[in-house]
């Protein structure tokens, strides 16, 4: 066997020396790069695959060379291009050795071809230690065709004997995928020269009688079907439905009764006037300071609690679709309530307006609300219909029980957000009864 280096061929070279024949077949439809291959070839000493075939080689053989065609690849995208059996899957497996029979392949390549002009690629499944090809009959010979002990995919080109039916064998120490392509042969069978001229048409003889129609034959078998096409690409995606409407808000809970006032006690009689005294020129000491009287009933209407809160620190959050809560570090004021941020504490039930605002450095496809013992609230939601920057809502809730968390969250997406500074975000709760 000869090893080439890979190069193009030379077309002035092949011109001179050899016959171009162009394969048809599946190989045919992908598109291979030529290399270089010598004119003549010689058997090497030793190297015979057979008694008759061996034996019938005497001299330097000439090179037929033909369009660059695949032989074989083992890898499944390419089964569709009629690599199967043989010549296509499975890869080959660690230690296995597999007969090429090149004639039988779809480059029409002869029967009579003795040696190939070869370029044998590996595309292996880790490192491979060596692939070695030789004549199908022989004995596997003790060097190797190519080797790639990284694992990645090599390529080299070599002129292989024909061994047994015009075979080869290939033999590969770990497992790969492996492609053959074929640009060319060397055969001792003659080479048929181009066809000679046309000579004159000769004289019409007298038409014969007409033949008696023979018996119609029988139809052909119908073809098998030939491989499936490639599946098409996949139909964009639909555009997504229009938000189902806001849930209804549920009813606020009555207000408890006002307990009954305590009973007022009955006013005494007013004593008799006694006679006016005489003018006095020198005031009397001042009278001792009358009881505080009892605090009157608390009147209806006003803030039982109230709290405002803010955040001007410029942070930055990364936004999931579960939901991020937004710190809130300054307090403006707090009347029974509560901030360890991100959560306020409500301690009393009651009616509660809460509004909220956030703004943000730049524009975001987020989602908004308000999230009140763990629970989203759908009637504080805002889902921008566009990207924005700044989202505000007002939201009347009430709360049946006491030590309420409340919460703001951005999510329904994951982007990074950043509040701006002063005025990112703000937070203010007002109990109305």
């Amino acid at each position: 066997m000869h090893f080439l280096k890979r190069a193009a061929v030379s077309k002035a070279a092949i011109a001179l020396n050899c016959v171009l024949f162009a394969p048809l077949g599946f190989a045919q439809s992908i598109e291979l790069t030529n290399w270089y291959a010598p004119l003549f070839w010689s058997a090497e000493t030793g190297v015979k695959p057979d008694q008759q075939r061996g034996a019938a080689i005497s001299g330097p053989l000439p090179l037929v060379a033909v369009t660059p065609c695949r032989v074989m690849d083992t890898r499944p995208e390419y089964a569709q291009f009629g690599f199967n059996g043989v010549f296509g899957l499975p890869a080959f497996a660690a230690g296995q050795q597999r007969d090429v029979p090149i004639p039988l392949s779809n480059c029409g390549i002869p029967a009579s071809a003795r040696a190939y002009s070869l370029n044998i690629t590996v595309v292996p499944l880790g490192p491979l230690q060596y692939l070695a090809a030789y004549p199908a009959g022989s004995a596997k010979p003790n060097v190797s065709t190519l080797n790639s002990f990284d694992g990645k995919v090599v390529a080299n080109a070599a002129i292989v004997p024909a061994g047994v039916a015009g075979s080869i064998s290939v033999y590969t120490t770990e497992s790969t995928h492996v492609i053959i392509d074929i640009n060319g042969y060397f055969t001792d069978a003659g080479i048929t020269g181009p066809t000679g001229p046309t000579g004159p048409q000769g004289t019409a003889g007298i038409p014969g009688p007409t033949g008696n129609f023979g018996p119609a034959g029988a139809t052909g078998p119908t073809g098998a079907a030939g491989p499936a096409g490639p599946q098409g690409p996949t139909g964009a995606n639909g555009t997504t439905g229009p938000a189902g409407p806001t849930g209804l808000q549920g009813t606020t809970g009555a207000v408890g009764g006002t307990g009954p006032a305590g009973a007022t006690g009955t006013t005494g009689a007013n004593g008799a006037t006694g006679p006016t005294g005489a003018p006095s020129l020198i005031p009397g000491p001042a009278g001792p300071t009358g009881a505080t009287g009892a605090t009157g009933a608390a009147g209806s209407g006003g803030l039982q609690a109230f709290a405002s809160f803010s955040n001007d620190s410029g942070s930055a959050y990364n936004v999931t679709i579960g939901g991020v809560s937004i710190d809130f570090f300054d307090t403006s004021v707090a009347n029974n309530i509560s901030m360890t941020t991100p959560i306020a504490t409500l301690p009393q039930a009651g009616t509660y307006k809460f509004t909220y605002c956030i703004r943000l450095t730049t524009n975001s496809s987020a989602s908004s609300r308000l999230v009140i013992n763990g629970s989203a609230i759908n009637a504080s939601i805002i889902t921008p219909v566009s990207q924005t920057d700044k989202y505000c809502r007002t939201t009347m809730l009430s709360l049946i029980s006491t030590n309420s968390t409340v919460q703001v969250q951005l999510f329904g997406t994951i982007a990074p957000v950043t509040l701006i500074a002063p005025g990112g975000a703000e937070l203010v709760i007002e109990k109305l009864n």
